[in-house]
This record gives C-alpha cells, sequence and structure tokens, in this order.
C-alpha cells in the first residue's frame, strides 16, 4: 500500500519546519520502504521529499498539518480482474488476528449467493481463478442494508473496508459490481429472487399492558428468525431465556409485568406471529419511559421497535427499573418466600415485597433475586442443575439444556463454546467437522448442530463436514468431495470438472478426460495397447 501525504493547515507553531519547503494543498509521496505503518494499516510516520529538495521525517498526529491518503497497490499476481482491482485480499486476511477485515458477513445472504454459483457450477466452476466468486463475496462482504431497506451494502475497494465504510446499492447495481460477467438477464433474475427472499416483511407494532399481552408477547408462537448482529440493547429472540411457555407454573413469569407501571411494545407479522417485543417501565419518577432490551427476529423488528422507543423519548440505552411494581404472585403457600416473575433485564436485579403483600418492588437492597431464569424468584442463592450445590447468582451461567442455572465447574464440564455460532451449546449437542489450515495440516473443528447447519459448512460424500472453503463439488455426482476423499477424484483437462477415477480415460496426447466427454466430441476414439485413446482418423477417399 503507498502512502501520500497532502499539505493542509500547516499549524503556524512549526514554521521553522515547514512553512519555507512545503507548498498548501500540494501531494508529497511518503517513501515505502522506510515508512511506519500501524497494526491496523494507518501512516504512523514516514520521509517525504518537500519543495527545497530535502528528506524531512513527519510523524502523523492531530497538529502534523498532513492529512493522510493511501492508495492500494493491486497484486501483480492476481488472475480474477475483480479482485485485481478491488485490491490485495489475501495480503490482509492473514491479519485478521489483529483486527483486520474482521466484518461479519450476513449469513443468509452469503449462502444465498453461495447456494446460487454452486447450483450453476458448470458456469462457474467453484476452483476458477479468473471468476472466484467466493473470494470475491469474502472481499465485498455483501449485507442486507440496515439503513436503506432493500439494497445491499459493500465494501467498493479495500481502501473501504480497512476504513469500515461500505456503500449501499440496489441490488442490481450490487451484484453487476462484485460479478460484471454475469449478463443483463442473470442479473434482473437474481435481483428479483433476492427481493422475493429478502423483501421487507409484513409487520404491525401494538402495545399493550395487560397481563395477556405480556404473556403473549414473550411465549405465543414466534416469526422466522433470520440472522441479526446483537448489541446489549438489541438482542435475538432465540437468545431469551424467558420465551417458553412455563406450562409447570400457575402463570407465564411476564405476566407479572401486567402492574400498570410496564407496556409491552409487540411486533407480530402477518401471522398473527411475534416478531419483536420490548418491555417498557412507564411509571419513572422522572417521567421518561424506561425501556429494557429489545428482542426480535430479524433487524426490521428491532429496527421498528427502536423507531417508536426514539418517537415516545424513551431511555434505552441506560435503563433504570428501581421502584417499579410487579404483581407479587406465590409459587407455593404464603410461607414460602418464593414467587413467580421473570429475569429482569434492567438493574436493580433484587425485589422485596411491599406492605399491602401485593406487589414486588424493584431495588438494591431487595432480599428476593431476579437474576434466575426457571421462573422462580426466591431469595439471593439457588441451586446448581447439575451438582444441586448452592450457588451464588454471580457466580452461575444459565443452561438452557438443563433448563437453570449451573455453577461455573459444571457449566464448563458439561457445556463448549461454538465460535461458528457465537454461543454455548451442551457436549450432546457437539459435532466434528474439518478444515484445512494455513499450513496444510487437517483441522478437527468442534462445532454445534446449529452451525452446520447455517454456517458454511458442507456435508461430503463420506459423510463428514467440511468448511465450504476445503471441500470440492462435483456436478457429475451432485455432491461435496472433501479432501480426505479427493485423491479418488480427478479433474478433467476438457470441461475442468471433477470426477471420480472410474471415468478416467487418458488420450495420447497425455490428456485426462472422460468418456462420454470424447463421446460428446463429435470424433471416433480408440484405445491402444497402452490403454491409452487415441483419435481415429476418417479415412479419406483418393481419386485418381
Amino acid at each position: 500500500m503507498k502512502y501520500t501525504l497532502v499539505a493542509v493547515n500547516q499549524p503556524e507553531r512549526f514554521p521553522i519546519l515547514y512553512s519555507e519547503v512545503v507548498t498548501q494543498y500540494k501531494t508529497y509521496a511518503v517513501e515505502e520502504d522506510r515508512a511506519v505503518i500501524g497494526d491496523a494499516e494507518e501512516l504512523v510516520g514516514g520521509f517525504v521529499t518537500l519543495d527545497d529538495g530535502h528528506k524531512y521525517w513527519v510523524h502523523i498526529n492531530s497538529a502534523s498539518g498532513f492529512i493522510v491518503k493511501r492508495e492500494v497497490v493491486p497484486d501483480p499476481d492476481e488472475v480474477d480482474p475483480v479482485i485485481k482491482q478491488w485490491g490485495p485480499y489475501e495480503k490482509y486476511m492473514v491479519k485478521r488476528s489483529k483486527g483486520y477485515l474482521t466484518a461479519k458477513p450476513d449469513a443468509p445472504l452469503f449462502n444465498w449467493f453461495v447456494n446460487y454459483f454452486v447450483a450453476n457450477h458448470a458456469k462457474y466452476p467453484i476452483g476458477s481463478e479468473v471468476f472466484n466468486w467466493r473470494s470475491r463475496l469474502h472481499c465485498f462482504v455483501p449485507v442486507r442494508s440496515k439503513i436503506s431497506v432493500g439494497k445491499i451494502s459493500v465494501y467498493k475497494d479495500l481502501d473501504m473496508r480497512l476504513q469500515d465504510r461500505q456503500t449501499a446499492m440496489k441490488p442490481g447495481r450490487a451484484i453487476s459490481a462484485m460479478f460484471p460477467e454475469l449478463d443483463h438477464k442473470q442479473v434482473i433474475v437474481l435481483t428479483d429472487d433476492f427481493l422475493n427472499k429478502f423483501r421487507t416483511r409484513d409487520f404491525k407494532l401494538s402495545i399493550g399492558t395487560d397481563k395477556s399481552d405480556f404473556k403473549e408477547a414473550y411465549s405465543w408462537h414466534q416469526s422466522e428468525m433470520e440472522n441479526i448482529e446483537t448489541t446489549c440493547t438489541r438482542k435475538s429472540s432465540a437468545s431469551s431465556c424467558m420465551r417458553y411457555d412455563f406450562d409447570h407454573l400457575k402463570c407465564h413469569p411476564a405476566e407479572v409485568y401486567g402492574s400498570g407501571d410496564f407496556e409491552v411494545i409487540k411486533v407480530s407479522d402477518g401471522n398473527d406471529r411475534i416478531a419483536g417485543r420490548c418491555v417498557v417501565y412507564t411509571a419513572h419518577v422522572s417521567g421518561v419511559p424506561q425501556a429494557g432490551p429489545m428482542y426480535g427476529v430479524s433487524e426490521q423488528a428491532l429496527d421498528m421497535i427502536e423507531a417508536h422507543l426514539v418517537k415516545i423519548g424513551a431511555e434505552f440505552i441506560d435503563p433504570n427499573w428501581s421502584g417499579s411494581k410487579l404483581i407479587a404472585i406465590r409459587s407455593g403457600s404464603v410461607d414460602e418466600p418464593s414467587f413467580i416473575g421473570p429475569y429482569l433485564d434492567v438493574e436493580p436485579r433484587s425485589l422485596f415485597l411491599s406492605e399491602c403483600g401485593k406487589f414486588l418492588i424493584q431495588g438494591y437492597d431487595g432480599e428476593i433475586d431476579a437474576s434466575q431464569y426457571q421462573g422462580i424468584l426466591s431469595e439471593a442463592g439457588g441451586q446448581c442443575e447439575c451438582c444441586g450445590d448452592r450457588v451464588n447468582p454471580d457466580d452461575c451461567m444459565y443452561s438452557e439444556h438443563y433448563g437453570g442455572d449451573c455453577c461455573d465447574y459444571c457449566f464448563n464440564e458439561n457445556h463448549f463454546y461454538c465460535e461458528y455460532a457465537e454461543e454455548h451449546f451442551h457436549v450432546d449437542d457437539m459435532k466434528e467437522a474439518y478444515s484445512i489450515a494455513q499450513n496444510g495440516r487437517k483441522l478437527t473443528l468442534h462445532v454445534s448442530e446449529y452451525a452446520l447447519e447455517h454456517s458454511d459448512f458442507v456435508e461430503c460424500s463420506d459423510d463428514n463436514h467440511w468448511h465450504i472453503d476445503d471441500a470440492h463439488f462435483c456436478e457429475s455426482e451432485d455432491c461435496f468431495i472433501s479432501p480426505d476423499s479427493i485423491d479418488e477424484y480427478f479433474i478433467s483437462d476438457w470441461d475442468g470438472e471433477l470426477y471420480p477415477l472410474s471415468d478416467l480415460c487418458t488420450t495420447t496426447d497425455g490428456e485426462l478426460v472422460t468418456y462420454e466427454e470424447m463421446k460428446d466430441s463429435g470424433d471416433q476414439w480408440i484405445k491402444n495397447s497402452q490403454n491409452q485413446w487415441a483419435k481415429q482418423e476418417e479415412e479419406k477417399e483418393c481419386t485418381v
């Protein structure tokens, strides 16, 4: 990467250094071999030749009086024309550990592109270096635009990606930018399919305050899930520990919000399935509504809730529910100090019984622990679902498998973290998958079943799951071939496709082909004594 400096707004406190040898708004080249580059490819400093012909060291900071311009130098060995213009992708991908090029792909959209090219493998072979569609997807990182609904956002080039600046485009334009080889008809077909699959869903937003409204928002049938980017305020409905029916209890734990102090914002789809929810404390002494985290099945649902919160002036970045009332519903007899209630998403996560005995009041000095997931709230502390030991809420983790809290030891013994799903799973859900490391070694990966179904893994003909970058698609058998089985296949010198060795024919020219290819060529072929196939020359008539 080349760097240049543009002289602007030279600081008056540095007149001796630059005032006589710098022209305002002139561009100066930085010596490539002596430039100091930071971890994020930013220029720290370098030598430049100024107007007097002498070299000066310039340290880049807010007072230097220079702005930095960088130019991505194309890789001369890159054969894919689009990637060559985009920038030396492979050079920077090895630096993922330092934080480069770590943009999260839009998995559903990424796989939609993959499925298209795999289905049209004859036109766009996976191993093609000239039309390397998979690497192009990794370069551009297409995602459904959150700002401009219906558009696709991409990194137009390497420099834009290093700056983490995406450009939102209409679907057809984005597809053409990534794959200019596609003709107009193909682009239209892909655009229509994109709009049909990822069109804006028919959602409606409603507000409720009754107990039944809270129960429905939490436990009713969920709308179809999409891959979303979660934050502390925007969460996936799939991660909610209170989304279950809790039929074994007198009522659903969320019903205790129906005290009059809360309302629930609910987003539903056209089939009345729940697509999003957010509980808001509306009786705060400040008069400002205090919103808990938003849960949703899609970015669209979350955006609708957030827009409503902004409209009503709600606090959702740092809310406080202190002083709120929840309905006090005992889980057992009057003598039992336990109540039905949800895990509280907002501090304080402790409660005390009101003097009238009808409500549970949120307060920092409360004796009832509201950081439990079982739907039963009791005095601070609970039992580990695995070993039965007493645990502090701060020293345990919730296990969806066991339906309750586990101590740190039991949780780590019985769960694993799937980096592809970015979530913990029980060891019973652990599956093996494989990939090839940079050094060429076979890696055994421990992943969740969810990752196998929703991430970049494919099931190969040997029944093993491999990362799709390492598997090979065999069109003649309509399946993926693993690196372990690739020795049983060959690539035809004629069409570049993968075939089983049982179909191998060798010509007298040393070409590896299939019998079907020879038969379809229109020529006559005959096998010689060396098991090689020779083209049979047609006899020519000779007139005397």
